[in-house]
């Protein structure tokens, strides 16, 4: 097993290279006080002007060489905070595609276009975002968190509805810890102690614009993390497993899921790892499947596990 580890900022882990979240992950998983924490780490720099480094501690990735996966890294650890950095860089966005002109210059003279500076970080040259998130919640983001709103308001795109309303009842319950963050992210940057409302006044505006970039470029270039890179899927599941010991705790169904697709990949199924994926969809819909029955009928898919093995 070959692992390599090197300290980059947010800024060069998301173009560095695209990344997926692994189909053997868990879901997104973060309430409002991890999100409320991952803004506090940015309190020293924002609001006392800390120019110290943020360290945010590994994240790890598998990378395979020849050409699999089209060059995308697979994340093993670290879904919740590039997911979470995600969110904010499309809240970001949102916030500025509020005002008439969203250019300004800075000190030296140079002219800033917000909305440009968000999109490089967050999107790829294809306009599609630089994470893939996990594959039960990337539909929806994809539609209403990544799609800017002045294009759901053109296409007559509804938003979620109170509670998820507008979702299908899996979509709701997927979509769950995402929604409660990225509201959360919305209501925490327009509080004045961070960025604030949208101000009405010209001059008050200039000042917004600023702020706005100040934040900004505090959580791409200020904020670090130690990027660890392996090179085998067996590798991958087995940090998958131990790395998430010190995380969102993983359920009893949420290991024997990883276990179980780990050896669909591993195994000699096929030499084209594209028949293995689909296999792995395949399996997936049919685990989807299972705990939606079970969650359904008010049952817990681990307890399930337990009486049936």
């Amino acid at each position: 097993m070959n692992i390599s580890a090197n300290l980059v900022s947010i800024r060069e882990i998301f173009q560095f290279y695209p990344i997926e979240i692994p189909q053997f992950q868990r879901n997104y998983a973060w309430e409002k006080d991890n999100v409320e924490r991952l803004f506090e780490t940015f309190a020293p720099a924002y609001m006392h002007g800390d120019h110290d480094p943020i360290f945010l501690g590994p994240i790890t990735s598998f990378n395979a060489e020849g050409g699999t996966n089209n060059g995308k890294l697979q994340l093993i650890d670290g879904q919740q905070r590039l997911t979470t950095f995600l969110m904010i860089f499309y809240a970001l966005r949102n916030i500025c595609e509020a005002l008439a002109d969203d250019s300004f210059f800075d000190s030296v003279g140079n002219e800033i276009l917000l909305r440009s500076k968000f999109q490089e970080v967050a999107q790829g040259i294809d306009g599609q975002p630089r994470v893939k998130t996990n594959y039960q919640i990337n539909a929806a983001f994809q539609k209403y968190i990544a799609s800017p709103p002045k294009y759901r308001i053109h296409n007559s795109i509804p938003d979620w509805g109170k509670r998820g309303a507008n979702l299908s009842a899996r979509d709701k319950a997927n979509t769950t810890s995402l929604r409660s963050a990225w509201f959360h992210i919305l209501e925490t940057l327009q509080l004045p102690k961070w960025i604030g409302p949208l101000p009405s006044e010209i001059d008050d505006i200039e000042k917004f614009k600023k702020k706005v970039y100040k934040f900004f470029q505090i959580i791409t270039d200020q904020c670090f993390i130690v990027r660890i890179i392996v090179d085998s899927y067996d590798s991958a599941f087995d940090l998958f497993e131990s790395l998430n010991d010190t995380g969102v705790e993983l359920t009893q169904s949420d290991l024997v899921k990883s276990f179980l697709l780990g050896k669909i990949f591993t195994t000699q199924i096929s030499d084209n790892d594209d028949a293995r994926f689909t296999e792995q969809e395949k399996w997936l819909d049919e685990w989807d499947d299972a705990v939606s029955n079970l969650t359904d009928a008010k049952a817990d898919f681990s307890d399930f596990l337990r009486h049936y093995l």
